[in-house]
């Protein structure tokens, strides 16, 4: 190989060398780093490279782009709603143009809260793109409508006047229509809820159960009461002297319970149905069963004369037939008692049971019975002979001597009279 050409390779080869590496150290010049801190120090501007991107006065200066408001369609068929910047608005679905705030609507806005409960906070990243001060954000258009009248603090949709009566009234800019102050707010009833069958149903069965459950109390405490009269009527009136205990030793036996059953025996009285069915029999001086037991009681009868008094309950025994030893007149001893005008009036038995009284006034009795039963015919002079040997003429009526005989007498007469349709009859006797 000759020399020159020796010479010419090995200065080609150093040559093709040297132009990769500059090539090498040309794209190294042009990293990303060195790349855009060449562009931003080449700008109009210019700035210093060290600073980072998040804190240059480009990205400082920038403004957020405007968020689209949240709009409901489906809350009800006549409005529509929109969240902006933290406030709800709305306008009709037909006719209506501009969106009405509702911040002076505290109902509304409680009730689209309910609903959508994030909607509102989210509406709060809308912006108007404007460079204006925002601290007062109850007092901004933040829907761009045509609100020139903008009153701060106070909702400019309703207007007060004043109608040719004096009587007040609320204009709504909503639709122009006039509505009373006061009146019913029309706008928040989207629709009404019927009751259903199942709920009157139930009700019915409420007030059913209700109904029983009172009936049932009322049973359990007549109960109570027959229970109580007959216990205090079997330890203080036997109608044998022996047999009875005074309230001393009554009460001294049973302790507390005594006080529970006096207390019970105090509220009987003054249940109606109680007193109608206990109200019988001639016991201490004249006094039916729970006029003698109420006595004792409370003190009004002594100890001596509850032990010692002799009455009568029914004919047939001969303790039972001994006359009482009260210092009254025989006709006063053999009364049951008087009425609530002061009249005498007796007892007639059914059997064992008191079925009516006979009241003495003057020289005329009244025969009525204490169910109110017809016991003669409209407008007759004459008691039928079956009143007469069913009640009259038992055994167990306690009338004074000779007062069954004038009753016949006067009847067989005819001096007998009738009224209130045969429920009452008046005997004359001379």
């Amino acid at each position: 190989m000759h020399y020159h050409v020796f010479i010419k390779k090995k200065i080609m080869k150093n040559n093709h060398q040297t132009l990769n590496e500059e090539i090498l150290r040309i794209k190294s010049l042009f990293t990303e780093e060195r790349l855009y801190g060449n562009l931003v120090e080449a700008g109009p501007k210019g700035m210093d490279p060290s600073l980072d991107d998040e804190d240059t006065p480009e990205k400082k200066k920038e403004t957020p782009k405007k968020s689209e408001p949240i709009i409901i369609t489906d809350h009800d068929p006549t409005w529509d709603y929109k969240a902006e910047n933290g406030v709800w608005y709305t306008k009709k679905k037909n006719g209506g143009k501009d969106w009405i705030s509702l911040s002076g609507n505290k109902k509304a806005y409680d009730n689209l809260n309910t609903k959508y409960p994030d909607t509102l906070e989210k509406s709060k990243n809308n912006t108007n793109n404007t460079d204006t001060d925002n601290t007062d954000t109850d007092n901004i258009d933040t829907d761009n409508t045509d609100t020139d009248n903008i009153d701060n603090n106070k909702d400019n949709t309703k207007k007060d006047i004043n109608n040719k009566d004096g009587k007040k009234t609320t204009t709504d800019d909503n639709d122009g229509t006039k509505k009373d102050d006061g009146e019913f707010n029309w706008d928040d009833i989207s629709g009404i809820d019927p009751i259903t069958k199942d709920d009157k149903g139930n009700i019915r069965k409420k007030y059913k159960e209700n109904r029983d459950n009172i009936k049932a109390e009322d049973k359990r405490r007549l109960q109570l009461c027959d229970d109580v009269v007959k216990t205090l009527s079997s330890a203080f009136l036997p109608t044998l002297r022996k047999r009875r205990i005074s309230k001393e030793d009554w009460a001294g036996t049973l302790g507390e319970q005594s006080k529970v059953q006096q207390g019970l025996f105090e509220a009987c009285l003054k249940m109606e149905k109680v007193v109608k069915k206990h109200s019988t029999g001639s016991f201490i001086n004249g006094k039916n069963k729970l006029e003698s037991i109420a006595g004792i009681l409370s003190g009004d009868i002594d100890e001596e004369t509850h032990l010692t008094s002799r009455y009568k309950l029914f004919r047939g025994n001969k303790e039972e037939e001994e006359e009482t030893t009260d210092t009254k007149s025989n006709d006063d001893k053999k009364t049951t008692g008087t009425d609530d005008k002061g009249r005498q009036k007796w007892d007639v038995y059914s059997n064992s049971r008191v079925w009516g009284t006979l009241t003495k006034k003057g020289n005329k009795y009244a025969l009525t019975s204490k169910f109110g039963n017809q016991i003669a015919v409209r407008g007759s002079n004459k008691l039928g002979d079956g009143i007469f040997d069913k009640f009259l003429k038992n055994k167990r009526n306690n009338f004074p001597k000779g007062l069954l005989n004038s009753l016949i007498t006067a009847n067989k007469n005819g001096n007998v009279e009738t009224k209130k349709g045969g429920k009452v009859v008046i005997f004359n006797v001379n």
